[in-house]
C-alpha cells in the first residue's frame, strides 16, 4: 500500500485507481465510528463522509504519503473537519440570519434552480438566507 501511495503522490493516476478498493472498507469503518459518536438523528451517512473525505484526499496533490498510517491519519483528520463543518452549517440555519427581500429570494431561486421555483417562493411569500452550502428557508411575516 505504501508503494501505491508514493506512486499516487508522484502523479500516477493508475495507482490511485488500484489504491481505492484497498482503502475503501477501512475508511468506511472509520467514518461509521465517527458517526456513532454523533447525535442519533444525524443525516450524514458513513458512505457520504467517506466520499467527501476521499475527494479532499485526492485534492491534496502536494501530499507526500509516508505510509499507510499517515494516509489514514490524514483521512481521519479530514473526516473530523467535515463533521465540524457539517455541524456549523446545521447550526447556522438555527441562528437568525440576514434575510433578503422577497424579490431577491425569487431572483436567487430562479437563477440557481428555475423560474417555477422562484414563482413558488413569490406565491408563498418565502425569503431565504444564503449559506455557502445551501439555502435556508424562512417564511416572511
Amino acid at each position: 500500500m505504501t508503494r501505491l501511495l508514493v506512486e499516487w503522490a508522484n502523479g500516477d493516476e493508475q495507482a490511485l485507481h488500484r489504491l481505492t478498493p484497498l482503502v475503501y472498507k477501512e475508511l468506511r469503518q472509520l467514518a461509521a465510528g465517527y458517526l456513532r459518536r454523533e447525535r442519533p438523528d444525524h443525516t450524514l451517512q458513513p458512505t457520504a463522509l467517506v466520499h467527501e473525505a476521499f475527494l479532499r484526499l485526492v485534492d491534496q496533490r502536494s501530499q507526500s504519503w509516508q505510509n499507510r498510517s499517515h494516509f489514514f491519519g490524514v483521512a481521519a483528520h479530514l473526516m473530523r473537519e467535515i463533521l465540524v463543518d457539517y455541524a456549523r452549517r446545521r447550526n447556522a440555519g438555527k441562528r437568525a440570519g440576514q434575510l433578503v427581500s422577497l424579490d431577491e429570494a425569487v431572483e436567487l431561486l430562479s437563477f440557481f434552480w428555475d423560474d417555477e421555483f422562484g414563482e413558488m417562493a413569490r406565491r408563498n411569500n418565502w425569503t431565504i438566507t444564503p449559506e455557502c452550502t445551501g439555502i435556508w428557508w424562512k417564511e416572511v411575516k
